[in-house]
């Protein structure tokens, strides 16, 4: 378990996850961070940026998660193939390969991945650039959602549901 304090919260902090609150309180961004209906979900993180791991990977294992990281898109196409997951949470833009080619792979090698409900596997592009080409170009490679940076408890909590929920 990590036992760290939440950073605070920055403005214009645009490649960083942030957070608000203490990990260990009851409330994160204000909102309450009681467990999800579906614990123990199996999510790959992969961002190039340590910080972002460490902070999305802390949020996600205490609300009852299994988190794997990894830090560019090479890595992630290497343990999607190996590993089992419920969800993969992606970085837009990385070094060596980047979210966009690393999920265009990931769904022509293996488009029909699945996970333990028996539904694909979800690919979600996490990226700080709010533009359309973004995420056109997050949905063309074959992404299933698109978030903004920063993040809050309340856009991972809709995402689980959204893309984890039997």
């Amino acid at each position: 378990m990590i036992k760290t304090r939440w950073a605070p919260e920055k403005k214009n902090a645009s490649s960083q996850v942030a957070w608000t609150g203490d990990q260990h309180g009851t409330e994160v961004n204000g909102l309450s961070a009681e467990r999800s209906s579906r614990e123990n979900l199996s999510i790959l993180c992969v961002d190039d940026t340590k910080v972002n791991r460490l902070l999305l990977g802390a949020v996600l294992e205490s609300l009852g998660h299994r988190v794997d990281f990894g830090s560019n898109g090479r890595e992630a196409v290497s343990m999607v193939m190996k590993g089992s997951y419920d969800l993969v949470l992606m970085d837009f833009q990385m070094p060596e390969l980047d979210g966009i080619r690393a999920t265009s792979m990931i769904r022509q090698l293996h488009p029909r991945i699945q996970t333990v409900t028996g539904r694909d596997l979800p690919i979600v592009i996490v990226t700080a650039d709010p533009s359309s080409e973004a995420r056109n170009a997050s949905f063309d490679a074959g992404a299933d959602g698109f978030l903004r940076k920063p993040l809050s408890l309340q856009d991972i909590r809709k995402t689980l549901v959204d893309y984890c929920q039997p």
